[in-house]
């Protein structure tokens, strides 16, 4: 595990990885690799590299504004039959995904955007990471929450069980 310095540096990397400045989706972060930890028996490298790359798409999903793309996201990362709940919202299957996403982007529209916030952690087909969004100038509200997804044999979201980590309150403004 990371000291704590160094793991609020790593922290931020992959926050700024994961989207741009302006909230939008960073295309360039599939060329990063987030901290992914492990218990025993470890994944191969390989496997590691898939798991951050699916947790990145995921967070991807959730941002990209542009219908066709997101639901190409959607294809790309759920499977067909894939569900999602939280306190505030669920689905099941592509569509019932994207029109969910879509909702949840009418709540909060650019530059909220969510960019994830700690390692991702993953054992016997199970991932959880934590995200934020919002907190900037222009998008105020800060909330937070952690993901807990259940992969399927081929490496595919098959569901999500989010939790909200943080109410939604507003940020103070930044100096």
């Amino acid at each position: 595990m990371i000291g704590g310095t160094q793991r609020w540096a790593t922290v931020l990397i992959l926050c700024a990885a994961t989207i741009g400045l302006a909230g939008q989706a960073d295309r360039s972060a599939a060329a990063q690799t987030p901290e992914v930890s492990f218990t025993s028996p470890s994944p191969s490298r390989a496997d590691r590299a898939q798991i951050s790359q699916l947790v990145v798409r995921y967070l991807e999903t959730w941002n990209e504004r542009d219908p066709e793309k997101r639901r190409q996201l959607i294809s790309d990362v759920w499977d067909p039959n894939g569900t999602y709940a939280d306190p505030n919202r669920s689905g099941t299957g592509h569509a019932n995904i994207d029109a969910m996403v879509a909702k949840a982007q009418q709540l909060f529209p650019p530059p909220y955007a969510l960019r994830l916030v700690s390692t991702i952690e993953t054992h016997n087909g199970y991932v959880r990471f934590s995200w934020a969004g919002g907190g900037l100038p222009g998008a105020p509200l800060y909330f937070a929450g952690t993901d807990f997804v259940r992969l399927t044999a081929d490496g595919h979201v098959q569901s999500v069980i989010g939790f909200a980590d943080a109410p939604a309150v507003v940020a103070p403004p930044r100096s």
